[in-house]
């Protein structure tokens, strides 16, 4: 597997955004960060610097992790916003469940 580990100045605010969710929720599920490395094939330093948001997850990894975890890809994006991140992207240019789950965050 080829490993992109990103420099610290280089993080991409969505990058640490997704790693301190799955942190979080890999944490409120009580997985240990070596059981869901082994889970994702990977070793535990890969995934600590996924959650660091130090490498970055491809759309198949992220697809596998939310498998294992039992959640819907839109649970690690929540609570982004994109403004604030400077991301330039309408809402309308975002897949439909991660543009939903951005309204139900601002509801909420």
């Amino acid at each position: 597997m080829n490993i992109e580990v990103i420099e610290v100045a280089r993080r991409n605010p969505v990058d640490i955004h997704l790693g301190g969710r799955l942190k979080e929720i890999r944490s409120n599920g009580n997985c240990s960060v070596e059981d869901v490395a082994t889970a994702m094939g990977m070793s535990s330093e890969e995934f600590s610097a996924a959650e660091r948001g130090e490498r970055r997850l491809h759309a198949a990894e992220i697809l596998k992790l939310c498998s294992h975890l039992k959640i819907s890809p839109s649970e690690l994006y929540r609570g982004m916003s994109m403004p604030s991140m400077g991301i330039a992207m309408s809402q309308s240019e975002l897949p439909p469940e991660f543009a939903a789950a951005l309204v139900r965050d601002r509801v909420n």
